[in-house]
């Protein structure tokens, strides 16, 4: 987990360097270097969205899992 923590928190930090660089630009900046930012910001939330679907479905086990449990001692 430690290192799913690690990867999702340094793509949230490159995220935050990217949305610091459209931030910061004026009318000046270069299409083709935004473009790729872009593209890679994107790519960087699609990853991290498939990271946290995962740890979602790991947690939605771990209930179910107790939910069994507890309606057995009932």
């Amino acid at each position: 987990m430690t290192t799913t923590k690690n990867s999702i928190q340094q793509k949230l930090t490159k995220l935050d360097g990217i949305v610091k660089y459209f931030e910061s630009q004026d009318d000046g900046f270069d299409l083709d270097e935004a473009v790729g930012k872009y593209e890679e910001a994107m790519q960087m939330v699609t990853s991290v969205k498939k990271e946290l679907h995962g740890i979602e479905l790991k947690i939605n086990e771990i209930q179910k899992k107790y939910e069994e449990g507890a309606e057995e001692d009932d």
